[in-house]
């Protein structure tokens, strides 16, 4: 009987647990009920809000183009380095500034395993913008290596001036060229290689005869062309020399003194001088065919 009387003194004691919980189970409920309004307006407001959000704001389409760079007889038209710096220039950092765009170019790469294509992502506010814009793109490749094969067939490449000896084409000595420290703002008469380092830099593109000879002096002084402050790309001597002119803020590069002398002399141009480094180089003439009316050519050139 004892034990019997213990058991359920046991019973009614655990009651009292339950009863703990369901209090606290009304309690909130309570709470929830007494702020219920509160919660409903602010569900709808979040719905609302999300609503106008996915509303007003234009989604943004992308494309994706894999394009095989062209080639002549076997050889690429184009290095894929040098025509990927030059699309980049063209088109996203020209583009950079140009207020409500409908289409642009987000990225330009070359493929990890494959060194004759571009990857090209193009973005816009419809699929149909951003197919446009890698159309613009692959159109103007078009164009370019039509041009070049052009050149080729109708022998307007035979003849040419290049500052490098091993390429398979015939070459005579012309001149010596010196490249120099420009700029459109006056410049120290002498330079120390660190100095540039003050100085906003426009280069021209990788893989091209003159910035591979800057390199190649620059290494002899564990100077990195990458460690200096480039602003901007530029693809020929003309474009480089036009672009520091023309601008209002001090811009900094190195070019031939040839290229630039006249501007020198009206000293709408300043140039310098590296102390200790030599930018000296020679410059040949390439020709592909020995006649007469080449022969003719060089020598007056030389003359």
């Amino acid at each position: 009987m004892e034990n019997k009387k213990l058991k359920m003194e046991n019973y009614y004691q655990n009651p009292i647990c339950y009863e703990e919980d369901e209090i606290d189970l009304r309690e909130l409920f309570k709470i929830i009920v007494k702020y219920k309004k509160f919660i409903s307006v602010f569900v709808v407001v979040v719905t609302f809000l999300a609503g106008v959000y996915a509303f007003l704001v234009t989604p943004i389409y992308q494309v994706k183009g894999l394009l095989e760079i062209g080639s002549y007889k076997s050889s690429l038209l184009d290095n894929p380095q040098s025509l990927k710096t030059k699309l980049d220039v063209i088109f996203i950092k020209q583009e950079e500034n140009i207020e409500n765009k409908k289409n642009w170019i987000e990225t330009i790469s070359i493929p990890k395993h494959s060194k004759e294509f571009l990857e090209i992502v193009s973005e816009g506010f419809s699929n149909q913008l951003a197919k446009d814009k890698l159309n613009q793109v692959v159109k103007y490749i078009q164009d370019k290596h039509k041009e070049i094969i052009d050149d080729i067939k109708k022998g307007f490449l035979d003849i040419g001036f290049v500052t490098k000896k091993n390429i398979e084409v015939n070459l005579a000595k012309w001149k010596e060229d010196e490249l120099v420290v420009f700029s459109n703002k006056p410049l120290p008469r002498v330079l120390e290689l660190d100095d540039l380092r003050e100085y906003k830099i426009i280069c021209r593109e990788e893989n091209s005869s003159t910035r591979e000879f800057i390199r190649e002096q620059f290494d002899r002084f564990n100077l990195n062309c990458d460690d200096l402050n480039v602003v901007s790309i530029v693809h020929n001597s003309t474009a480089l020399k036009y672009t520091i002119l023309n601008s209002n803020e001090q811009f900094v590069s190195i070019i031939s003194k040839v290229v630039i002398e006249e501007k020198l002399k009206t000293k709408r141009l300043y140039f310098s001088k590296l102390k200790g480094v030599s930018l000296k180089r020679k410059i040949y003439i390439a020709y592909k065919d020995e006649s007469s009316e080449i022969q003719a050519l060089i020598n007056f050139l030389k003359n």
